[in-house]
């Protein structure tokens, strides 16, 4: 499928009110359709990172999507559903809305998941995730780069990213998920009310500080 054809389809599916508006502000310039969907953003060792925008290079809730999916997928087939997966965001553009999709994602798929309610670090989540004996979890920061991008990274039930056998079986079920229409979605109250879904506050900040100061 070409640049035009991919743009032409996301035009169709598209629900995100952000999304659609860029993509119909671009309509007639063919460089940016070009530079935006001739090709797919990859998941990497670890997980994602690129500039904010729509496209199939961008990262935006459908990229995210289709990532969480098949992370989804790598976890089911690993039988890590029941001690499932924590879900951290920072304070860049659109991270708490990547977390939440991410989140909704996990809990379609059947994956007991943990959401923090507020932007949190990297270390608070590691520490989530080895207190609530986790399989793992994903960190939606963009660590050091430029406030135009964002990034999705992977998490191991030890607490530290991926490592590189497990990072190229997760891309193996990201690259069979072929589209954001096979990506499951529920609500987050639809989450909520089954009991998939359990939100981290100020209990988990207080143990995180707590475990900090023991080793001061």
């Amino acid at each position: 499928m070409g640049y035009q054809e991919t743009y032409n389809e996301w035009k169709r599916f598209a629900d995100n009110e952000e999304i659609a508006a860029e993509l119909l502000a671009i309509e007639n310039d063919e460089a940016e359709k070009e530079n935006r969907f001739s090709s797919a953003m990859t998941f990497g060792t670890a997980g994602l990172r690129a500039k904010l925008g729509a496209g199939t290079n961008r990262m935006n809730i459908y990229t995210v999507g289709q990532a969480t999916q098949g992370l989804a997928d790598y976890v089911n087939a690993e039988g890590g559903a029941q001690a499932g997966m924590v879900v951290a965001f920072d304070t860049r553009r659109n991270s708490d809305v990547f977390a939440e999709t991410t989140a909704r994602i996990f809990a379609a798929n059947g994956i007991r998941t943990y959401l923090f309610e507020q932007n949190t670090s990297v270390p608070e989540l590691s520490f989530a995730i080895r207190s609530l004996k986790a399989f793992g979890g994903v960190a939606i920061t963009a660590s050091h780069n430029p406030n135009e991008y964002n990034g999705y990274k992977v998490y191991a039930s030890w607490g530290g990213q991926l490592l590189d056998e497990a990072s190229r079986e997760v891309i193996r079920y990201v690259a069979e998920v072929e589209g954001p229409q096979e990506v499951k979605k529920v609500s987050l109250e639809q989450a909520k009310a089954s009991g998939t879904l359990t939100m981290l506050g100020a209990d988990m900040d207080e143990m995180y500080y707590d475990a900090l100061a023991a080793i001061v």
